[in-house]
């Protein structure tokens, strides 16, 4: 018959037509690249979260050369670590007889009336303020940047140098006991118009001078008189001036200046240097104590422990330490030093009589 013949149309062979074949091949690298996505993104998210977290605190051993104090019987001695922990010892027995943690690193220690502690904590404008024990504690702002303390008994008060919102404008705080309380009086403040970082602080017994410490070349040290209130008298000393040490009895200021590896007397009408052996183990001298009665100076910040005479100002007897020494405080009968570790939790006893060393203060840190 004629006409046209109706044929069914072949099933094509395989999974589809290639048109559908190319529509899944395209799903599938769709959902690749979302997983990839997602997957970068869960890893930025990580890597953000992270960097928020703190990081961890390490364990720090050692302590800085002015966390260092004994009480005025010479019965008690405040050790601050870089760790922030303050512990307070037993000089009869070196036993811990309490101890506290602080926000940062121990830098600055001073004992006031009633074994009332003071203390100056890293990257904190505030004063820390202990009883003996440790068992109270209260706080008192201070100017930015704090560096040093001292507790002066005749001025009846606490006094900071700090070096200022930039570091090198220092300002001086003096805050009195009296009639209101370290926490509640007012303080006295005085901008030493220096453009230098503050270093250290002393005061005379009798609170007639104040002597501050700069980091310049020049005109590096200030007295300060607090009952006129304004600067009596600039001087340089050779070097940069670190530790300090007034007499007691006498108008004197004994300096030491690492730099230059020297200490300096300073008098009314005298000013005498005695220089340390270049690059001796006695080197370099950081910190300083003085018995005045003997005429004699003990540094700290050296591997070896030096006694000077400073009538022939010289080196005349030395201790090897165990440790390199950071701060140093005496007995008040001069009889015994005291020298802390710079790197580990260590206190070491010195008989300077016999220049003897002879035994350790030690602890463990509590985040061992």
């Amino acid at each position: 018959m004629g006409g046209t013949v109706y044929r069914e149309p072949q099933r094509l062979q395989g999974k589809g037509t290639p048109s559908l074949r190319r529509v899944k091949t395209n799903w599938w690298l769709i959902i690749a690249v979302v997983v990839v996505f997602v997957l970068a993104a869960l890893w930025l998210a990580s890597q953000i979260f992270h960097s928020n977290e703190p990081a961890p605190v390490p364990v720090i051993a050692g302590t800085s050369s002015r966390s260092l104090a004994i009480s005025g019987d010479g019965k008690l001695l405040a050790s601050g670590a870089l760790d922030g922990t303050l512990r307070v010892f037993s000089t009869e027995n070196g036993h811990a007889r309490s101890m506290t943690r602080l926000p940062s690193a121990v830098m600055a220690l001073t004992f006031g009336p009633g074994d009332t502690l003071f203390a100056l904590v890293q990257n904190d404008s505030r004063l820390h303020i202990f009883s003996g024990d440790l068992t109270v504690h209260s706080e008192r702002e201070v100017q930015p940047h704090p560096h040093d303390l001292a507790w002066s008994q005749t001025l009846d008060g606490v006094i900071v140098i700090s070096g200022g919102i930039d570091e090198v404008h220092p300002k001086l705080e003096i805050f009195p006991a009296q009639p209101m309380g370290i926490v509640e009086s007012t303080v006295q403040l005085y901008d030493l118009r220096a453009w230098s970082a503050p270093r250290s602080v002393a005061a005379s017994s009798d609170g007639t001078r104040i002597a501050i410490a700069l980091s310049a070349r020049k005109n590096n040290l200030i007295f300060y008189d607090p009952k006129v209130r304004r600067i009596a008298a600039v001087l340089t000393v050779d070097g940069t001036p670190q530790g300090m040490a007034f007499s007691e009895k006498e108008e004197r200021l004994w300096v030491a200046s690492p730099a230059t590896e020297t200490i300096t007397e300073i008098s009314p009408r005298s000013t005498v240097t005695t220089a340390y052996p270049k690059g001796a183990s006695t080197s370099p001298p950081i910190m300083i104590a003085v018995n005045e009665a003997a005429r004699r100076a003990y540094t700290s910040g050296s591997l070896t422990f030096p006694e000077v005479d400073l009538d022939q100002n010289k080196i005349v007897r030395t201790v090897e330490l165990p440790f390199r020494s950071a701060a140093i405080v005496l007995s008040p009968d001069g009889k015994t030093a005291y020298v802390s570790a710079d790197d580990q939790n260590r206190i070491g006893v010195v008989d300077v009589q016999n220049m003897k060393y002879l035994r350790d203060i030690t602890w463990v840190s509590p985040s061992k």
